[in-house]
């Protein structure tokens, strides 16, 4: 059996990472001093379990790798004792919301049970097949009637202890919650109880209804992203509408004051018994083969070893078993919070969770760096720019175009890390191709990104535009990812922390953030082409035509740019804007 578990902790911004350093140090809020946005601790016995605590922030970089895992448990932490009740309400409304829609499905595999089907059901299925059939081979209908003897289940019965039955085991339910009142008790926590048990998603089910009637306004429109975007809000919908019914059993309360070790007992007792619930119900997914069990530690000391594995690498040929089979392990440790498992496009990369805690950590401590020279005319502050040598040197890590391994960690950077990477000006053959910023740091320039866009469509020019909002935090690099990706494909003209402007033949295409540090985070992309109003012999209703063609081109080209960072993270986004429907 494997007694692992993983438990996901998500705090409110100024209790980031107390949780499991209590647990590690027993060490009260006063004595923490600074706290970290991402914390873990592995193997924690808590009864009969090894349990891996990962607390991360709601929109920490590391949150979408993390919570792919699809926890059994996850517990938000919170504190009214400021006073801040909205602000508790919406921390636990956002971290449900997103978990919930970001899970599984899941079932309940029955614990030693025969699978049901009853004798009477086929002898009825049988006899209604042998009337309704005209045959003159008497024999061969006696023969496909008989019916073979159903073998007792003596022995599975008797496997089954009295404490393990199923009517004395919790029915089964999916991910639960845990919330925890941090400090002295409040009586504003009743408050958030009666607040809980209220129809607090009816907010977030009614933004997705609207995005769900769009996409079924525009089906005969509809490519096979669009259908996929429907389908997963249509999903999303199901699993929050699903929840809502269940949230009685599902979300569990408690009040801590994290003073002493004795004070986790409660919420330890409350871990084990949600785990020993799931064990109970699924506990295929708990056994392993005897011929995979030794390779658990081998799998995990090969990625801590190698730091980032391309599954397609070959690199398991040195194993005795397949990729398949190492990628299947690797899940298994994914769903422990040991390893990540990333999709960069069509590269499934196996990653060290430790490792890439630690890159994101960099990326975001990434200091301007004094230099003259000229690199790239899209950003003002040429000192916030670093080339490759000196993104090695923050790092930590020697960073070289032509390695494989640096491939891979420069493109996990850009797409989940928020490093940007954008061409720099050449002067000799052999000067480096890119630069590479951390965009939240660029400065703002005299020329903003409201100068190129446009809040109403001017005349004399072709408009498309689309926006993606999200309905919960969403971490701040997604826009990063989006920027690096577009700058290949069009030339950067202006770069910003909101956003950014490019390039392409006559078509230009703005990219930026609409309220990213209120509640309804989106990302806007403007396509636009100067096309005259007035008709004259060399522009007609064709030129028009070829026009919108070209521009549809490079509009779709950025789209799904966006959609691919989005698809990668797994968001739900809500779509909606002003396109042509004759492309």
């Amino acid at each position: 059996d494997l007694n692992h578990g993983h438990t996901i902790v998500v705090p409110q911004k100024h209790l980031a990472g107390y949780f499991v350093e209590f647990v590690k140090t027993k060490k009260t809020l006063q004595k923490l001093g600074a706290l970290q946005p991402f914390n873990q601790v592995t193997d924690l016995p808590i009864k009969d379990w090894k349990v891996t605590l990962t607390e991360v922030l709601l929109d920490h970089p590391m949150f979408d790798v993390v919570i792919s895992s699809h926890p059994v448990q996850v517990i938000i932490t919170f504190n009214t004792t400021k006073g801040n009740l909205e602000g508790v309400k919406k921390h636990i409304v956002d971290t449900i919301t997103r978990v919930v829609t970001k899970a599984n499905f899941t079932t309940v595999y029955p614990k030693n049970k025969e699978p049901e089907v009853k004798k009477e059901e086929v002898e009825n299925d049988e006899t209604k097949k042998v009337e309704g059939e005209e045959t003159e081979n008497k024999e061969e209908v006696k023969v496909e009637v008989k019916i073979p003897e159903k073998k007792k289940p003596e022995e599975k019965t008797e496997e089954v202890k009295e404490d393990e039955k199923p009517a004395d085991v919790r029915p089964f339910r999916e991910c639960e919650f845990i919330l925890i009142q941090v400090g002295k008790p409040s009586k504003l926590i009743e408050e958030v109880q009666q607040f809980i048990s209220g129809e607090f998603l009816t907010t977030k089910l009614e933004v997705l209804d609207k995005s769900i009637e769009y996409h079924e306004q525009h089906f005969s429109d509809m490519d096979m992203v669009g259908q996929n975007a429907y389908a997963s809000l249509c999903a999303a919908k199901e699993k929050l509408e699903t929840f809502n019914t269940q949230k009685n059993d599902r979300i569990h309360f408690m009040s801590i004051e994290m003073e002493s070790e004795e004070c986790l007992n409660s919420v330890y007792e409350k871990m084990a018994e949600v785990l020993d619930c799931r064990k109970h119900h699924q506990e295929m997914r708990y056994k392993i083969a005897e011929k995979f069990e030794k390779y658990l530690s081998v799998v995990l000391e090969t990625v801590k070893k190698n730091e980032i594995i391309d599954i397609s690498s070959g690199l398991t040929e040195s194993l005795d078993i397949s990729g398949a089979e190492f990628l299947s392990i690797a899940k298994l440790l994914q769903e422990q919070g040991k390893v990540v498992i990333l999709q960069l496009c069509s590269k499934t990369l196996i990653v060290d969770l430790e490792f890439l805690r630690k890159m994101a950590d960099e990326v975001g401590k990434f200091c301007a760096y004094t230099t003259s020279e000229s690199y790239s005319t899209a950003i003002k502050n040429q000192t916030r720019a670093l080339t490759l040598h000196k993104v090695s040197l923050r790092m930590g890590f020697k960073l070289n175009e032509d390695d494989a391994k640096s491939t891979l960690l420069l493109k996990i950077l850009q797409d989940y890390c928020g490093l940007v990477e954008l061409p720099r000006w050449r002067l000799k053959p052999e000067d480096e191709q890119f630069i590479y910023v951390v965009q939240e740091k660029l400065e703002k320039l005299v020329v903003s990104l409201d100068t190129f866009y446009s809040e109403k469509k001017p005349s004399n020019f072709v408009v498309m535009e689309k926006s993606y909002k999200f309905i919960y935090p969403v971490a701040k690099e997604v826009l990063p990812g989006v920027v690096s990706s577009a700058a290949k494909y069009g030339r950067p003209l202006l770069v910003t922390a909101d956003g950014a402007v490019f390039q392409i033949g006559c078509v230009q295409t703005v990219v930026k953030t609409l309220n990213w540090a209120g509640d309804n985070r989106e990302i806007v992309v403007q396509t636009k082409c100067y096309l005259p109003d007035l008709k004259t012999e060399p522009v007609n209703d064709e030129t028009e035509f070829y026009v919108k063609e070209y521009t549809w081109n490079i509009f779709c080209l950025y789209t799904d740019m966006i959609e691919k960072v989005l698809k990668q993270r797994d968001l739900i986004y809500l779509e909606s804007g002003d396109v042509p429907n004759d492309f």
